[in-house]
């Protein structure tokens, strides 16, 4: 999922609306900047897997704590 961000085409609306020229330059650089720091912090593929990995272990595990705990509410009450 990789997108590019075309400074050529930011640099040269820059230019056409009279900015100089060193301007419409760093200006460009910083949409480039921008737009790689926002894909950085997507997550890919393998963090969602890794996830939902994770959050079926949690399920596993908050079930026997359950388990566990009826089983012990159960043995007082009834024992």
């Amino acid at each position: 999922m990789s997108t590019a961000v075309d400074t050529l085409k930011i640099y040269e609306r820059l230019k056409a609306a009279n900015l100089d020229d060193k301007a419409a330059k760093e200006i460009a650089e910083v949409f480039k900047e921008a737009e790689s720091l926002r894909l950085e912090e997507l997550a890919t593929k393998a963090d969602i897997a890794r996830l939902e990995g994770d959050i079926k272990l949690l399920k596993w595990m908050m079930g026997a704590v359950l388990a566990g705990i009826i089983s012990l509410m159960l043995k007082a009450f009834f024992a």
